[in-house]
């Protein structure tokens, strides 16, 4: 009966924070390029969809438009408010599952196919 009312209080705890996500995801306000891709990418957890958006609706960065490496180096800097930080701690771990995922062992490097031909022309001549 403990472990039960254990789990309803961290299910509790953990709706409390989504709530506070949420609100604080939708009155946040983007008025510099930076604060664009931290607000798409609270609401899409996905870097394609933050630069088809971003881009769709003009904004630029340095005068260009939005990048992977703009919204990479935005994710991995400093953060500086709740938002920013909650959205870098999502992205760390995507990442890092992603290395866990597909850090078996290294494949065997394939070789140039052209120069097989080649080498294997010249074995020919001999």
């Amino acid at each position: 009966m403990v472990m039960v009312k254990d789990q309803i209080e961290k299910a509790k705890e953990e709706i409390r924070k989504l709530q506070e996500f949420v609100e604080l995801a939708e009155s946040y306000r983007p008025d510099t390029p930076e604060r664009h891709i931290i607000r798409e990418y609270a609401f899409h957890n996905s870097m394609p969809l933050v630069i088809k958006n971003l881009n769709k609706k003009g904004i630029l960065k340095d005068g260009a438009e939005i990048i992977k490496k703009d919204v990479i180096y935005v994710l991995n800097s400093k953060p500086k408010d709740e938002l920013h930080r909650i959205i870098q701690s999502w992205y760390k771990r995507k990442i890092s599952s992603n290395k866990k995922q597909y850090s078996g062992t290294p494949k065997k490097p394939r070789r140039n196919r052209k120069l097989a031909l080649l080498m294997a022309l010249k074995n020919d001549k001999k």
